[in-house]
């Protein structure tokens, strides 16, 4: 009989990643005792087991000893809101990644307050012990602040830009600034400390007008994502063209095209890969086209809203169309039909693509195969023309092709208070005997998601479709439409037998 002992270590491995404690540290004491009771699993299993620890406010303070003895096995830690302070007095001399979470009530609930006069209480006492707690970790490489409205003081960021080894990279989310500090306080701390990381992810307050762009160096920056309601665009842009190795830039919040366009420095970025904007994109065609034209072919483009006319599509597809492996333009005014299906006929790298969606009756005036084959993830709403019902045959053919498919999200995401797009009353019909016998090659699907209205009516899958997809997408995992429990056969209620398929598969249905 084979035992645990007898199991080579690439299989105690996987078995120990299972074990792997994502949760909290006072979720997994059980787990814990019962392979302290084996010295062969926990010898085999505790550089695993004790890798990842969450402490919480309720966490308690009689697990402390035990924590603090294996505290040299610890390489993830997160403090969640309350943690208690004995926590922070432990030593974890090969931590990698930290995250501390910040809140207000924490420290007014210590005060033994019941209500805030000031929301923007300093926790000046917090910030000391998590000063105290970094610099007593030089190895820490990732750091993960979380505040709601906490102010970070001076000493916790020259803590951060003086302490750590090989910084790698910082998130800072909701940091919001003190009006009533004076300048010296608010942003030189802030941007000294962002020079020493390589990946820096930051929403909150805007921190532009305490940037000095002479007195920082950043050249080792390579991904930035910066979210914030500036007013200072064209700053915000002529910090971005100092740094020069960026490979990653994701650009949120509220965003004036028009000011960047009256910037005379253009950027330079040889390595970028990845450009993202998001949240209020405002600006022409021609304000967005600028941008694009300045950056090199690239592999990943993100983008929320826009103007995204024929000038800068023409500028997309010259410079972008052979490097694109990624393309989400699912906004109302970005991607037309045309484009989103230029796009799949043009991009052969492409392996996500997120539109607004695809009118039928573009696809049979322009059916050129789609020639990203190696597509795994689309998401566009496809709509139907009842004048042409024989145009989804064409669709299902295209999409048949798509074979290493993992993704098909052809749901509408408009607002519902809005009402439905007028579009989404026409899709196609989503059925065995309407063509979903021609998907039966997209062996790797795991997600499929259709519009619930079909051709004006709202769109019931039945027993029988549901029992085909199960039977040729064998990875499906989500599938999200309407469901009419009966057979289309016989047209009794089959219910008992779709939940038992469900259930039987672990298929998630909403």
């Amino acid at each position: 009989m084979m035992h645990l002992t007898d199991l080579p270590p690439e299989i105690l491995s996987l078995i120990g990643d299972k074990l792997d404690a994502h949760g909290t540290f006072d979720t997994m004491p059980t787990i814990r005792n019962l392979l302290c009771v084996s010295h062969f699993c926990h010898r085999s299993f505790r550089h695993l087991l004790w890798r990842r620890v969450t402490i919480r406010g309720k966490t308690s303070l009689s697990g402390l000893s035990v924590l603090k003895a294996y505290a040299h096995l610890v390489l993830y830690l997160h403090f969640e809101q309350r943690a208690k302070n004995e926590f922070f007095q432990l030593d974890f001399p090969h931590l990698v990644f930290f995250r501390c979470d910040l809140e207000k009530l924490h420290y007014f609930q210590s005060l033994g307050r019941t209500t805030t006069t000031n929301p923007m209480y300093k926790h000046e006492d917090l910030l000391a012990t998590l000063s105290d707690f970094i610099s007593r970790h030089a190895t820490i490489q990732d750091l993960v602040i979380t505040t709601q409205n906490v102010f970070l003081t001076q000493q916790l960021w020259d803590t951060i830009s003086t302490t750590l080894q090989t910084p790698r990279r910082l998130v800072i989310n909701g940091l919001t600034l003190d009006m009533e500090a004076g300048p010296e306080t608010k942003g030189p701390g802030f941007w000294r400390a962002c020079t020493q990381f390589q990946d820096i992810t930051y929403s909150g307050s805007d921190q532009l007008d305490y940037l000095d762009l002479e007195d920082y160096d950043f050249s080792g920056l390579k991904r930035l994502s910066y979210t914030t309601q500036t007013e200072n665009t064209p700053k915000l842009w002529m910090w971005m063209c100092r740094c020069p190795n960026l490979t990653r830039f994701h650009w949120g919040g509220n965003i004036l095209l028009q000011q960047v366009a009256a910037v005379a420095e253009l950027p330079d970025w040889p390595f970028l890969e990845e450009f993202s904007l998001g949240g209020d994109v405002h600006g022409s065609d021609e304000d967005l086209a600028r941008i694009l034209s300045c950056l090199y072919p690239l592999k990943h483009l993100r983008l929320t809203s826009g103007d995204f006319g024929q000038v800068c599509f023409s500028i997309l597809r010259e410079r972008h169309f052979d490097s694109l492996k990624t393309l989400a333009a699912q906004g109302g005014g970005l991607l037309s039909s045309q484009m989103a299906l230029e796009v799949l006929q043009g991009c052969a790298h492409l392996e996500e693509f997120r539109a607004n969606k695809i009118n039928l009756r573009d696809l049979r005036s322009s059916p050129q195969p789609w020639v990203c084959l190696g597509l795994k993830h689309l998401q566009v709403t496809f709509a139907s023309d009842p004048r042409d019902p024989d145009a989804d045959s064409i669709m299902f053919d295209q999409l048949s092709r798509l074979t290493r498919l993992e993704v098909l999200d052809m749901k509408s995401y408009g607002s519902i208070s809005t009402g439905l797009p007028s579009f989404a009353k026409a899709s196609p019909a989503w059925r065995v005997e309407n063509g979903l016998l021609q998907l039966s090659t997209l062996t790797q699907l795991r997600v499929f998601r259709i519009q619930k209205y079909a051709r004006g009516r709202i769109m019931e899958w039945r027993v029988d479709d549901f029992e085909w997809m199960l039977d040729h997408w064998p990875k499906l995992e989500v599938l999200c439409g309407n469901f009419a429990w009966r057979s289309a056969i016989t047209e009794e209620r089959v219910e008992d037998r779709i939940m038992s398929l469900i259930k039987q598969r672990g298929v998630r249905t909403y």
